[in-house]
């Protein structure tokens, strides 16, 4: 969910991937997908939300934690 205009949006581990494209607020209410994978999320500027299902256990690893 886009909050701020995001610029070179990369979406990849999704089933409907995105290569380098604009989000912005007024024209993306939300956008959807599923997960096929790693998941790995890349732009180059703005700021968005991100929403994941929660199980009880982490989805996600850190690379700065042990």
């Amino acid at each position: 969910l886009p909050l701020t205009d995001c610029e070179e949006v990369t979406i990849s581990g999704v089933r409907w991937p995105l290569t380098k494209v604009s989000l912005h607020p007024i024209r993306q209410i939300s956008l959807s997908n599923e997960s096929e994978g790693p998941l790995r999320i890349q732009m180059a500027s703005g700021s968005a939300s991100l929403f994941l299902p929660y199980d009880g256990s982490p989805t996600w690893t850190d690379p700065r934690l042990p």
